[in-house]
């Protein structure tokens, strides 16, 4: 003999399993950024800039160089490391050419990125 089981019992377990699943994920980080911020007069990234700065401001400049040696149609997959320290992965990166944002995504944990402002930097490799 079967014991049936109520479906409102069954609607409130896959919700709770959906809200496990939910609130256990972990999130990934949208990072929002402009070059010129992290930028001198003269367009260098200034040794004054406190270490986490200077360390973003590296970063954003190595997706730069990536995302444009191949300019408007970039390798996507690049060997730059994520800069999630406990990952692993790597990140892919695309050019809007419409509005000039350069957008970056780790390829295992899904942290992303978009830079503003990177043109006519050091690291724009495009041949205007």
């Amino acid at each position: 003999m079967h014991t049936r089981i109520p479906s409102s019992a069954l609607y409130i377990s896959q919700s709770l399993l959906l809200l496990y699943l939910t609130l256990t994920q972990k999130k990934s980080t949208m990072y929002i950024s402009n070059l010129q911020h992290f930028l001198n007069e003269q367009g260098n990234i200034p040794s004054e800039m406190p270490y986490e700065g200077r360390e973003m401001a590296g970063f954003l400049a190595l997706i730069v160089d990536a995302a444009t040696i191949g300019y408007p149609n970039p390798e996507p997959q690049t060997v730059i490391k994520c800069i999630n320290k406990e990952c692993k992965g790597t990140l892919n990166v695309k050019v809007d050419t419409r509005d000039g944002f350069i957008f970056w995504k780790c390829n295992t944990c899904r942290e992303e990125g978009r830079i503003s402002d990177w043109q006519k930097t050091k690291w724009d490799n495009r041949k205007l």
